[in-house]
């Protein structure tokens, strides 16, 4: 298992996540046990939220863990009258709070020994990878807090609103908000005013429905584009497409398959900028090359560079997810410069122009001086150019 990438109170909270995953191995293990005191309501309410929020950061620097897919999974998992895993998961919950209680968490920067190791035996028992069992567990663990939601008269929808904005806003305190570096387009009123609660991607943590629809257009569009393209998408970015569309559908009270019908025009319009992006990228630097405009970015490298990336809307910060295409767009106009100034003739003004006119190449005959006859006028003819006339 990797240690936390980051430390603080988010990974404190992923680590209170990992021994909510353990406890609810260890309940499962155990099999029926008397329950503990039931919890009113309230308490059942924020005990999920509470989970659901470690689970979320858990997913953050867990390698290979998904929230969405293990949320996905959950949703596929639920029965109703899951007495069996409630109490599994009300165990996890309260493994979870314990975790949270205890000062010193990540001493040394790594999962905590105890739980890492029970939970690598689990893996081995079941013939999967730890990240694997983790995930599996996870599933189930977030199936069994419906029920636990359930058998305590609570939402468990939400307490899972609750729990991801509470996720959100302590990335906030760890990050800046993700900005779009565009002007806001026009929104109709009821969009523009629409509560909006914080959502968490991989990308960063939004905080406006204008730029979460943005970001759905540019996420989902370079998804199918690597479809299109016969490479698979990023997994991180399918889980920010499913985290956007049901933060987009809370705020403005549709459907989520409604919010993607309202992006798919933007959605077409940005594959055709991916698609076009790196030959007009290539297009702008023989331009350039020729006309011998300085160059948007360091051609002698393919480091990334601002006025390009304006130059195509690129204009957020560079993530791991639009890392390749802004790669894509500098290599293609930095060797399609290098290129064209290659050929470039250099200027009338030039030292080479100057040299090539007052020094002629070898072989050929200097200038004759002034008062002198060329060759030819006075002495023999010259013999004909193109062989004998015919007849002669």
């Amino acid at each position: 298992m990797t240690t936390p990438a980051r430390a603080g109170e988010n990974a404190r909270q992923a680590v209170a996540g990992l021994e909510a995953v353990a406890g609810f191995a260890r309940a499962l293990a155990e099999g029926d046990r008397p329950p503990g005191a039931r919890p009113v309501p309230g308490q059942a309410r924020e005990r999920v939220a509470r989970t659901v929020c470690a689970l979320r950061h858990l997913a953050d620097q867990f390698p290979g863990l998904s929230f969405e897919t293990m949320l996905g999974a959950a949703g596929e998992q639920y029965r109703p009258a899951g007495a069996g895993r409630a109490r599994a998961a009300g165990a996890a919950a309260v493994a979870c709070e314990r975790a949270l209680s205890v000062p010193g968490q990540l001493a040394g920067g790594s999962w905590p020994t105890g739980t890492r190791d029970y939970l690598q035996a689990h893996a081995t028992r079941q013939g999967e990878r730890p990240q694997e069992a983790v995930a599996v567990l996870g599933a189930g663990l977030l199936a069994g807090l419906r029920d636990y939601a359930d058998a305590q008269g609570t939402s468990f929808r939400e307490a899972l609103a609750a729990g991801l904005a509470a996720h959100a806003r302590q990335r906030l305190l760890a990050e800046s908000p993700f900005r779009t570096g565009q002007d806001l387009a026009p929104r109709l009123a009821s969009q523009a005013t629409a509560p909006f609660t914080p959502c968490a991607t991989h990308q960063g943590v939004v905080v406006s429905a204008a730029d979460a629809e943005w970001l759905l257009v540019r996420t989902a569009a370079r998804s199918y584009a690597s479809e299109f393209a016969g490479l698979p998408p990023d997994p991180r970015d399918a889980d920010d497409e499913q985290a956007l569309n049901r933060a987009l559908a809370d705020a403005r009270g549709l459907h989520p398959n409604q919010v993607f019908a309202d992006v798919a025009p933007g959605i077409a319009a940005r594959i055709m900028q991916l698609t076009d992006g790196p030959g007009k990228a290539a297009e702008l630097g023989r331009e350039h090359g020729r006309s011998g405009t300085p160059p948007y970015c360091d051609v002698s490298n393919e480091d990334e560079a601002g006025a390009l990336m304006r130059a195509f809307g690129e204009t957020e910060p560079t993530t791991e997810a639009n890392h390749p295409y802004r790669v894509l767009l500098v290599t293609e106009y930095a060797a399609a410069y290098r290129d064209a100034a290659a050929r470039r003739p250099p200027p009338a003004g030039s030292p080479a122009r100057i040299a090539a006119r007052d020094h002629p190449r070898a072989g050929q005959p200097p200038a004759p001086p002034a008062g002198t006859d060329p060759p030819g006028r006075g002495g023999p003819p010259a013999p004909p150019r193109h062989g004998p006339r015919r007849g002669a």
